[in-house]
């Protein structure tokens, strides 16, 4: 139904909850269908405000309608989007892009590309930062109250960043088993009163909520667990959806950098390549409705300055404002020697690469070395690394992509 110049809509359940919560019957519910004071607008009041207490966590959304096409409207497939709000005023309120979300496994180089963002097109990472340190000597660009609340949100469902507890069904890897789940976590004050948590349980969250909600600059919010928990943090977030800036790397250098680890390491190349194709393959799910921009550790390594500015120009089309770009200021931050390996693995050997014949992707064969270390290494890392060639030619952000059967957990 339309209120104004805003789309409100809720599922089937509306009639139940005005019989059982708002009136005393489904004959007083009747009653009220047939008055003339019924409203949408005193429905949701309601809902919001007094039984949810949402206030502050409801933000306005922009709805594109396409219409389908009927036997009727031969030759107009192709039709515009009709929007919920149509004023100058109201989309340029609703539409405004607050900043963007970047998405990658960790190791994958989030930090290198979101140093580049931030040094060369001027974005911001507001509030607490987390300091480098000899994991990262050149910083790691994250709110550490993002990282923070992301562990409360884990740990709370026995999960850590390297523990998701999560498998696919033996036969059919569309059904996904265990993993995080966000209807256990709260993201508002209700639901953690109504499931007892702790008090200081939105503390993190709270904090960082401010800082990013106050933020003049486009803010960048970035955080490797975020491709898990994403979704319970965009609720909360002031303004339109963010875009989402979703890169990638080799999982096979991803495994190896986790293995080298001093402190939390994943020593299974196996199990590193298992949690690669997870976080990729959540980031994808937990993104699909947002505008998503996609780049790729090994494209911003070969030409940094051409690569971020591909990428500010297709975030504008996402609704953030085109950035200068200083290229000076990237460059001065850029190391090649930022990536603990190179990216070209031009150390191994080519002559029995599996050539995936689709797409002329060439998968290097392992080193001879890493087979007899690993039950099922090379298992792992073709499904791996499939996945990877179907990230670099578009394959894998097709909507029936089938994902890699991954029975155990990891």
């Amino acid at each position: 139904e339309r209120w104004g110049s805003t789309l409100l809509y809720g599922a089937r359940d509306v009639a139940k909850i005005w019989a059982t919560d708002r009136l005393k019957s489904i004959e007083s519910y009747q009653q009220w269908l047939g008055s003339a004071t019924n409203s949408t607008s005193f429905l949701v009041d309601y809902l919001l405000n007094q039984k949810w207490g949402l206030l502050g966590y409801v933000a306005v959304r922009n709805i594109c309608f396409r219409p389908y096409a009927t036997i009727t409207d031969e030759g107009q497939h192709n039709k515009e989007c009709t929007f919920a709000a149509q004023s100058a005023t109201t989309m340029s309120v609703i539409d405004k892009v607050p900043g963007l979300v970047v998405l990658g496994m960790h190791r994958s180089g989030t930090s290198l590309l979101s140093g580049l963002l931030v040094k060369g097109l001027s974005y911001v990472v507001p509030g607490k930062v987390m300091v480098a340190n000899n994991g990262n000597q050149y910083g790691y660009f994250e709110n550490d109250n993002v990282s923070f609340q992301n562990d409360v949100w884990l740990n709370e469902q026995s999960m850590h960043w390297n523990k998701l507890n999560i498998r696919t069904d033996e036969k059919d890897s569309r059904v996904i088993v265990g993993g995080f789940d966000p209807n256990f976590s709260c993201i508002t004050d209700y639901c953690a009163k109504a499931k007892h948590k702790k008090l200081n349980y939105f503390q993190n969250r709270k904090r960082a909520l401010l800082d990013f909600n106050n933020s003049t600059l486009p803010w960048l919010l970035k955080d490797p667990r975020l491709c898990i928990t994403l979704s319970m943090w965009l609720p909360s977030l002031k303004g339109a959806p963010p875009a989402v800036l979703f890169t990638f790397r080799n999982p096979l250098e991803v495994a190896k950098s986790l293995a080298r680890r001093k402190i939390n390491n994943v020593k299974l190349l196996s199990n590193g390549m298992k949690l690669w194709i997870w976080y990729n393959r959540l980031s994808l799910l937990n993104s699909q409705s947002l505008c998503r921009v996609v780049t790729s550790n090994e494209a911003v390594i070969r030409d940094p300055v051409s690569e971020i500015s591909r990428i500010n120009e297709e975030l504008t089309k996402c609704g953030l404002p085109s950035r200068p770009l200083n290229a000076t200021a990237l460059l001065d931050f850029f190391h090649a020697d930022i990536m603990h390996v190179s990216e070209n693995n031009n150390n191994q050997k080519k002559n029995d690469a599996t050539t995936n014949n689709e797409e002329d992707c060439i998968i290097p064969p392992l080193e001879s070395g890493l087979l007899i270390t690993e039950n099922n290494l090379q298992n792992v890392y073709m499904k791996a690394m499939t996945v990877f060639c179907d990230l670099k030619n578009g394959k894998a952000f097709k909507e029936n992509y089938v994902w890699p059967l991954l029975p155990s957990v990891v």
